[in-house]
């Protein structure tokens, strides 16, 4: 008997030990990190920290982590767990070939409809594959229009607060259910812009479109100089317009520099280049390019799937693709709403979050992305959410989809391939950035094996980068404590 009493007392001991060495280690990095929040890379910034044990959802540590601020692409966070929730890890995108006409012989008696699906990997080799299975079933003239149809989502191409300076750029492409990437993975909306040395100083750089865009106008300013001589190009696009203005110097045998650009119209865009696959596979188009929607009475001559949703939000969430979320978030809505529309997909967004246990009332959402200055979280508000969907089935589809801390390789590192590299492996988090804004959230495994839920938002600074260093100390502290 007292050897067992011996026993539990010794348990009672050091169990209180471990819990008191915890809490020591916990005051530890609370104020080692309460001293980087008075850097001078973050003097009259504003700051939102709140840290979590990830097996019980106790807050360890906040920093004003009630506070409102912009989480610039930490909402990606919020939009990726609702579209996997309500759309499903399975939901897949489908852009459809379908007629209201007949097929005699070799001629498509009727109209050709391009029915857009909401893809937002659809790519220039997708449009080809689905134009040579057109010509697989023998068709080689479309005798009556070709006809686009976008109705899937609303006409509505960007965001509320989304300023006319980002629409030229990759990262603020105009949203349509029927679009197409400049290249895998990247943003959808898009044209991938090469410019390349020509012979000779004093001429023009040579300019090539990718995918091909032959009704894009170029205005191309450029001039070829001497090796010894610095690349000054600069590439835009005016707002609603397609012609891109290219200028600079380039300097002779300099390696060819890509940019992704937005185009003015999606859909136009896609429409235009399905007419090019045509005339490239010899496919006679007789009749006109339009845009209509679909008749209930048409057939499906072919059919394009995306990869499962669990897929698509890898880029989404390890590259910080903006028109994924945007489309994932219209998406939800005519799923799930029968609107394909920003606000009803943001509306039933904030009525799941609810169910989480998140007050909406406190929070401001206005795109998918996080690119709105409006946005509008708190750090304790994005750690609840990363601790409660832990017992959702497609957890391990979101975890994996986050970066991993200082793995080079692109398609895991993501946006943290270059960051953070001696915690390799012990920290997934999503990246966020936009104009006087940085934030970090996610995982991460201490040394001594804890796991921990963290949120890191700095607003109002005046460089970014210098403030991310700022959240690399706070996040090595905590793996290393």
């Amino acid at each position: 008997m007292k050897r067992w009493l011996f026993i539990c007392w010794l348990m009672v001991v050091f169990s209180g030990s471990t819990t008191a060495l915890a809490e020591q280690t916990n005051v530890t990095w609370a104020r080692q990190i309460d001293k980087l929040t008075q850097h001078k890379y973050l003097e009259h910034a504003q700051v939102g920290i709140s840290i979590r044990s990830a097996e019980n959802g106790k807050i360890l540590y906040q920093n004003n982590g009630d506070n409102r601020l912009h989480p610039a692409s930490n909402l990606k966070l919020i939009t990726s767990a609702m579209a996997l929730e309500l759309l499903g890890v399975e939901h897949r995108f489908e852009t459809e070939f379908r007629t209201d006409g007949e097929q005699h012989w070799s001629i498509l008696d009727g109209d050709l409809y391009i029915k857009g699906g909401g893809d937002p990997s659809l790519t220039m080799t997708d449009i080809e594959d689905m134009v040579l299975a057109l010509k697989s079933q023998g068709i080689k003239v479309l005798k009556g229009d070709l006809i686009a149809d976008d109705s899937r989502y609303d006409s509505i191409r960007h965001s509320k607060d989304l300023p006319w300076s980002d629409e030229e750029t990759y990262y603020g492409s105009a949203i349509s259910a029927l679009t197409v990437a400049a290249e895998e993975g990247s943003d959808t909306g898009t044209v991938a812009v090469e410019v390349n040395s020509s012979e000779h100083v004093g001429g023009k750089a040579n300019i090539r479109l990718v995918p091909a865009y032959g009704t894009m106008s170029i205005v191309n300013n450029t001039k070829m100089v001497s090796e010894d001589n610095i690349e000054t190009i600069a590439i835009t696009r005016e707002h609603g317009e397609e012609t891109l203005y290219i200028s600079g110097e380039f300097p002779k045998n300099h390696e060819a520099i890509q940019q992704i650009i937005s185009v003015w119209n999606p859909t136009d865009y896609v429409i235009r280049l399905v007419d090019q696959a045509l005339k490239k596979h010899n496919i006679i188009h007789l009749g006109h390019s339009l845009r209509k929607k679909t008749p209930s009475q048409s057939d499906v001559l072919i059919s394009h799937q995306s990869e499962p949703l669990g897929k698509l939000i890898v880029p989404l969430m390890k590259y910080s693709n903006n028109s994924y979320a945007e489309i994932f978030v219209k998406e939800i809505g005519k799923v799930c709403g029968r609107n394909g529309s920003w606000q009803k997909g943001i509306e039933l967004e904030k009525e799941k979050l609810q169910q989480l246990g998140i007050d909406t009332d406190k929070i401001v959402i206005r795109d998918g992305s996080g690119l709105s200055h409006i946005n509008l979280v708190t750090a304790n508000t994005v750690t609840n959410l990363l601790f409660e969907i832990q017992k959702y089935p497609w957890f391990h589809t979101y975890l994996e989809a986050l970066p991993i801390a200082g793995v080079q390789r692109k398609e895991i590192g993501g946006t943290l391939r270059h960051r953070l590299g001696k915690t390799k492996g012990r920290v997934q988090a999503k990246t966020g950035t936009i104009s006087t804004v940085t934030a970090l959230s996610g995982y991460l495994k201490t040394d001594h094996e804890d796991d921990l839920v963290f949120s890191i938002i700095f607003n109002n600074v005046l460089d970014e980068e210098k403030a991310k260093k700022i959240e690399d100390e706070i996040v090595s502290i905590l793996v290393h404590s």
